[in-house]
């Protein structure tokens, strides 16, 4: 999943929950959740969200100093929604 078509399909996706959810990230999260799975996510997944969320904007501030924070914003939603787009949810069927 880490095809070029995953990585734009991703940028795509977090941009657009940018543009619907609002700037919080907990928001983006839950709107993401909800387009993926099709379900609600629990506290517990949101919290996780929000935590891998900030790691990703740490480390891409870190890397591109000079990158703003929307775009840092965007690069680490887009990274989550790769994350969730490569889940196992997408593997299987129940």
């Amino acid at each position: 999943m880490n095809s070029d078509f995953a990585v734009e399909y991703s940028q795509h996706f977090a941009q657009r929950l940018i543009d619907k959810a609002g700037p919080k990230t907990a928001d983006q999260i839950k709107l993401a959740w909800k387009l993926a799975f099709s379900t609600e996510p629990a506290a517990a997944d949101i919290a996780a969200g929000e935590q891998f969320v900030e790691l990703q904007r740490t480390t891409i501030r870190e890397q591109s100093p000079k990158a703003n924070d929307a775009t840092i914003q965007q690069r680490a939603m887009a990274t989550f929604c790769q994350v969730l787009l490569s889940s196992n949810r997408f593997l299987y069927v129940d």
